[in-house]
């Protein structure tokens, strides 16, 4: 499923690692493309966010940025450098839902396109031969121990 979803803009994978919990039926669940988004540019984001569940009434996925906080309390400020990119609100209805049950028996399509030949795509969807990291990732500290002590 990772691999046919890689063709997409937007997508979100959530997986349960076989972790044990009473509020969810899924082992994993994939969602790709978007019918309709929502984000922080709007005149009120949390009321498109609203407007957009009620009047979908489907799946709906997304974030809200920790920086969010700016928004709904103007005393606050961040003061760090943003690096990902992502709008501090965005939400958006998939086009296309996959999930497999907790027994991992059942894999169910939920689509606005074909579900058969989305199956039929992911079946036939090969692995990359080199499926090692693309990216190495190395850390760096920007501040001192002691440094980061005293900040805290």
């Amino acid at each position: 499923m990772l691999n046919w979803a890689n063709r997409f803009s937007i997508l979100l994978f959530m997986d349960s690692n076989n972790y044990p919990s009473t509020y969810s039926g899924y082992e994993c669940l994939l969602a790709t493309g978007a019918v309709e988004t929502t984000d922080d540019d709007a005149g009120d984001p949390l009321l498109a966010l609203q407007t957009l569940h009620d009047t979908k009434r489907d799946w709906l996925f997304g974030h809200i940025s920790y920086d969010y906080k700016n928004v709904l309390e103007p005393g606050l400020v961040s003061s760090h450098e943003a690096k990902v990119g992502f709008p501090t609100l965005h939400f958006f209805v998939p086009e296309t839902v996959c999930h497999i049950d907790r027994e991992q028996t059942t894999l169910t399509i939920e689509s606005f396109g074909d579900p058969a030949a989305i199956y039929e795509a992911i079946k036939h969807c090969s692995v990359p031969a080199d499926s090692q990291p693309m990216v190495k990732l190395e850390f760096e500290a920007t501040i001192e121990k002691e440094q980061y002590i005293q900040a805290t």
